[in-house]
């Protein structure tokens, strides 16, 4: 759908963890805009760090972001 918006959250950092048998696809700013400069008719929009809110977890980041189809495909 044009225009439709995807949120997406990665632990912040580079390459991939498995924990607790889940694999987790780190990210950064950097490495994050190399993957959405390869899709066509996506926008980032907006991209941001928070901690994690769950007791006991403070010190994990997290990198968010915010994308948006364009209309153009």
């Amino acid at each position: 759908m044009p225009g439709g918006l995807l949120y997406a959250s990665f632990m912040l950092g580079e390459g991939e963890d498995v924990r607790s048998e889940r694999l987790f696809a780190n990210q950064n700013a950097v490495s994050f805009r190399a993957i959405v400069a390869t899709v066509t008719g996506l926008d980032l929009l907006e991209s941001w760090v928070e901690t994690d809110r769950r007791p006991g977890r403070q010190d994990a980041q997290w990198f968010c972001v915010l994308c948006q189809r364009s209309d153009s495909i």
